[in-house]
């Protein structure tokens, strides 16, 4: 994939949904009361500054099919935000692993230009990341979980990778951009059972919540 200037990066995008699974915003009690009653369950909940309301990840009743179940919470609720619980998968470098540091300047416009000096406060929403990679050792790295207890840890090859090209040591052989700079790392990403990362919509919606508290 490409975003229109020839580089080997793609973004993130949307590759399935949490079969069974609903996100909703802004129910009030009695509503989530009748859904109850209609068969759905709530896995997990949390209060969004962003969204200023509380955010819900539901299971839809097994007997009605996930269209169903969308349609039934939003005539109950018409003026809540409802939607699939999309999964989304962290885009890789399509070079080689050499060619990454590269791709990520051409990504930014960055041209050849050295690491910049500035100090600032980076936000990053990936897989865990390893503060003790020779690349990152001693920076300036924060890292804050918000995937669920329901999930298992995920691999933290992608996320270092990414932070190494943001705030890489500039003696390592991954400077990064802005080596001077703080980084906080949402960890939002959990392992399957296939041995993929995947990270579900109300992670992300948790992972902008943090970043945007700090």
């Amino acid at each position: 994939g490409s975003d229109g200037r020839g580089s080997p990066f793609t973004f993130f995008s949307p590759s399935d949904r949490e079969p069974n699974e609903l996100l909703a915003s802004g129910l009030s009690a009695a509503q989530l009361g009748v859904l109850r009653q209609q068969g759905f369950t709530v896995i997990r909940q949390r209060n969004s500054r962003l969204l200023a309301s509380e955010v819900l990840r539901l299971k839809a009743p097994p007997a009605i099919s996930l269209n169903t179940a969308m349609e039934q919470v939003r005539r109950l609720a018409p003026n809540a935000l409802v939607d699939f619980n999309h999964l989304f998968r962290p885009s890789n470098c399509d070079g080689n692993a050499h060619q990454c540091p590269q791709a990520a300047k051409q990504l930014v416009g960055w041209g050849e230009a050295p690491s910049c000096k500035v100090r600032t406060v980076v936000g990053l929403i990936d897989t865990t990341v390893d503060t003790a990679h020779p690349a990152l050792r001693g920076q300036a790295i924060q890292v804050l979980r918000v995937r669920g207890d329901d999930r298992e840890a995920s691999s933290a090859t992608h996320g270092t990778a990414v932070a190494s090209l943001l705030v890489g040591r500039p003696d390592s052989a991954t400077p990064g951009l802005l080596p001077r700079s703080r980084l906080v790392a949402a960890d939002a990403f959990h392992r399957t059972g296939r041995g993929e990362d995947l990270m579900d919509a109300f992670a992300f919606a948790a992972a902008l919540d943090a970043l945007a508290a700090q």
